[in-house]
């Protein structure tokens, strides 16, 4: 059997029961998309080495270090909040996570955390501009949070969703050792494609992995996303070299920061390889585009490898999609993957879209009448 890169931590965590008990259980918090989420990734292992919700030191710690209390790379709080007016909430009770009606988990309290959310949001995000829209959700919150372990009872059923065993199993059923990862909240164009190409000659396979969850306004929507992707690979990818699954996750928007996450995340799926792009998990202006794959120098005990690409372009002239700094033509001969414009293009047509997406993709997504997030303008 293949030996692929151990869990983050070592030990793949296991939070997962859906015959927690709940007998005695008084109170219960209601969770927010987000940290359903969180909760979900928590009790399959996404978040290894964690087993719950951070206390408030190890918040502060992750959030201006970048490291857990241990010394371990970690960049991303994972805090549980609570509306500032609930009664107290003793160290060692449990309580119920609740969505609706329905109970998804329980935590055993460690800690009443009384949190400004300014101390650990400030430092993480990088900026006090309250349009950063990451940074804007954590200002919205109380300043109180629960922290302790969590065990959930049930997780959301997703398209193509799979677990860090499941990927892994499949990964050692094919007998690979090296896996490169490819995070995406977009539908693919012909530069996703060809990094993710360029990414698969490093290693034994490539993860293709969509996050699926709460976005901001005008992203793609999940099942557009999804249905895309499946367009992709079905029709240009080895599928003896390709996995396709998805995620839950709530994106931030934090940059360099989020960027370690995701490579941390993507480890604990079993890849050993993940590719960082330009300006990745940004949003606006607020990070350099570069920023991102700098700030894997900081870590060089991550034990994911990067896989950094710089801007990418179909080239008329070339012939073909070719990486920015390898390529001598410019201006009219050169088509730039704009986000902006393959939104505009994809739903207005005109003659460049063939250019930027494989038709199979772009007949995907017009068949559906909102391909967007509502909100956008």
């Amino acid at each position: 059997m293949s030996a692929l890169v151990p869990p983050h931590g070592g030990e793949l965590v296991d939070r997962l029961d859906a015959r927690a008990d709940g007998r005695g259980v008084r109170r219960r918090v209601e969770l927010d998309d987000v940290a359903r989420t969180d909760l979900e990734n928590l009790a399959v292992g996404a978040l290894s080495p964690l087993t719950g919700f951070m206390d408030g030191e190890t918040a502060l710690q992750v959030a201006t270090r970048g490291r857990l209390p241990g010394g371990l790379p970690w960049t991303m709080p994972v805090l549980l909040p609570v509306a500032a007016d609930e009664a107290p909430f003793p160290r060692g009770e449990r309580v119920a996570l609740a969505c609706g009606d329905e109970v998804v988990g329980y935590l055993d309290v460690a800690e009443d955390v009384r949190l400004p959310p300014q101390l650990w949001a400030y430092p993480l995000f990088g900026t006090e501009d309250p349009a950063h829209p990451g940074l804007a959700r954590a200002l919205a919150q109380s300043g109180r949070y629960l922290a302790g372990d969590v065990v959930a009872t049930r997780i959301r059923e997703m398209p193509l969703r799979l677990s860090p065993r499941e990927t892994r199993r499949l990964f050692q059923e094919r007998g690979w050792r090296t896996v490169a990862a490819f995070q995406t909240r977009n539908v693919p164009h012909l530069g996703h494609e060809f990094v993710q190409k360029m990414a698969a000659l490093r290693t034994d396979g490539l993860l293709i992995h969509p996050v699926l969850g709460e976005k901001k306004a005008g992203d793609f929507r999940d099942e557009v996303i999804v249905a895309a992707y499946r367009a992709l690979v079905d029709g240009y990818h080895r599928a003896d070299r390709t996995v396709l699954a998805t995620m839950a996750y709530t994106m931030r928007y934090a940059g360099p920061k989020e960027a370690i996450h995701h490579a941390i995340v993507r480890k604990n799926f079993g890849a050993s390889h993940f590719c960082v792009g330009r300006d990745h998990a940004g949003v606006g202006d607020f990070y350099d585009p570069l920023a991102a794959q700098r700030e894997f120098a900081r870590y060089p005990d991550l034990g994911v490898t990067p896989v950094p690409f710089g801007e990418v372009h179909r080239c008329l002239r070339c012939g073909g999609v070719v990486a920015a700094d390898t390529c001598p033509h410019g201006g009219d001969e050169v088509r730039a993957f704009s986000g902006t414009r393959l939104r505009r293009l994809l739903t207005e047509g005109g003659p460049d879209l063939e250019e930027l997406v494989r038709p199979e993709v772009a007949a995907v997504v017009r068949s559906f009448s909102r391909p967007f997030v509502a909100g956008a303008r």
